[in-house]
């Protein structure tokens, strides 16, 4: 696996600022970002063969190449062939026209629920990808130790996109979705949690936890402190997701648990006890920041109120929507919060910047900002 990959997982930071930063690094020629974007005899086709597909005069952006602009995109064995300013029709077996449309890298969704039959907001990762451009996602806490290796056999290695996770301290997951599953501490396992992370290092990036009143119960902090625990038992520089919403108690005590590099999810929650009172940012979710905690949007629908008001507050986030069944439906509302909070949205698309290098797969999207359809390729990159 690709060290770099994982680094950028591992980081989570800065979801949309990669677009930004490219901007204002200037503009090479087409040609000198073309060389960079594909090296010179990549998955060429034999001589006198022709590319499989054609994907012709869409907007390419790749923020990992500093490549913004018209571009033409060839594939050929299921592989980027070439990216060049214009390649004829004829060298292709079959075309697409992409004007008008956007045309990006497989991108990366960092909260996700994946784990279909297995919870009540599962969903196939593979079926998302038309619809999203999603082609690597980051499991938040859809299995637990229990469970996670049927996770592991049954979905990650069944599937063609590339699925990462984190695990739940809770050691059925999010099977028992709606109950709380941090009702019984008994669930908590740390040693378990610990050597479940340990071995699937390869996949795994941290522990989740969900600390909403209703999760948790009478247990407080206790959940998270366990999740911490186990992410440091293991040996792995693990990470800890927790999730917020109606968090019991002062929640600033929560936020000073966190360490760098853990991430706060569902940061503008409209669900009571978030990190925006009194029409301010707590300062302890500002200090949070500070020392490198990953702020992370979560779904939108009733969270757009808070993020306006925390818009104006250095706090804003790093990352962006949680994807599952239930809330599929609330992402168009997301959009529309997203430019108060320093993401980019692309001029006139309707489509907001993520920073992936996943699959380096090209797929382009309609510039359709009710329906958020996409159209891709069919193709895969060197894992």
């Amino acid at each position: 696996m690709d060290p770099s990959r994982r680094s950028f997982l591992k980081g989570s930071a800065a979801s949309a600022v990669a677009l930004s930063m490219a901007a204002e690094a200037g503009s090479p020629s087409a040609a000198a970002q073309d060389a960079a974007t594909v090296p010179a005899g990549a998955f060429q086709p034999a001589p006198g063969k022709k590319f499989d597909l054609l994907i012709k005069g869409g907007e390419v952006i790749d923020p990992s190449r500093s490549v913004r602009g018209r571009r033409d995109v060839a594939i050929h064995n299921g592989r980027i062939a070439a990216v060049e300013s214009d390649i004829a029709a004829d060298r292709a077996t079959q075309m697409v026209m992409a004007n008008g449309q956007l045309v990006v890298p497989g991108l990366v969704d960092m909260h996700s629920h994946v784990y279909p039959l297995a919870s009540g907001i599962g969903l196939p990762a593979d079926e998302l990808v038309p619809r999203s451009a999603t082609t690597t996602y980051v499991s938040a806490g859809d299995a637990g130790s229990n469970n996670f290796g049927g996770f592991r056999h049954w979905v990650i290695g069944q599937a063609r996109s590339r699925i990462f996770a984190f695990i739940h301290i809770s050691n059925f997951g999010l099977a028992g979705y709606p109950v709380g599953e941090m009702l019984n501490l008994d669930h908590a396992d740390v040693d378990l949690a610990a050597k479940t992370v340990a071995e699937n290092a390869d996949l795994v990036l941290g522990l989740k936890v969900r600390q909403s009143a209703s999760i948790v119960g009478e247990n407080g902090l206790e959940p998270l402190k366990r999740a911490i625990a186990a992410a440091e038992l293991s040996g792995t520089g693990a990470k800890v997701m927790v999730h917020i919403g109606g968090v019991p108690g002062d929640l600033s005590d929560l936020l000073d648990l966190l360490r760098p590099g853990d991430i706060l999810t569902h940061s503008y929650s409209g669900a009571g006890n978030n990190t925006v009172q009194d029409d301010k940012v707590l300062p302890a979710a500002l200090a949070a920041k500070a020392r490198g905690v990953i702020i992370d949007v979560g779904h939108g629908g009733w969270q757009l109120r808070l993020p306006r008001r925390r818009a104006r507050h250095p706090a804003g986030p790093h990352a962006r929507h949680d994807r599952q069944r239930r809330s599929c439906r609330k992402h168009q509302h997301t959009r529309h919060a997203l430019p108060a909070l320093g993401h980019e949205q692309v001029p006139e698309s309707g489509l907001y910047a993520r920073a992936g290098d996943c699959d380096g797969d090209y797929q382009s999207g309609q510039r359709d900002r009710a329906g958020g359809r996409t159209w891709h390729p069919q193709s895969r990159s060197a894992r």
